[in-house]
């Protein structure tokens, strides 16, 4: 949303993209530019949370997938990229 800083805008989308609620947010991992699906350039700011209890409601995705390891997270290569530096798994 316009004028809108980056933690509202993380309790938002992912309120809105999963239907759980960040409880705390523990790191700003880094963030990458891309050109969506529909060509649209996009920026994607990366976050470790806390997130609430509850089922993954997915609402703007075909699927969702938790994982342990760096190794096994099916996320594009700037995603992998951001977390290994992160967490070094």
């Amino acid at each position: 949303m316009p004028g809108e800083d980056l933690l509202t805008a993380l309790h938002r989308e992912v309120r809105e993209e999963t239907g759980l609620d960040v409880t705390e947010c523990l790191a700003y991992l880094g963030s990458f530019d891309y050109r969506s699906g529909s060509g649209r350039a996009t920026r994607q700011h990366t976050f470790a949370v806390t997130i609430s209890d509850g089922d993954v409601v997915v609402t703007e995705h075909d699927l969702h997938h938790w994982a342990g390891a760096a190794t096994e997270r099916p996320v594009s290569d700037e995603v992998r990229g951001l977390l290994y530096a992160s967490f070094g798994q």
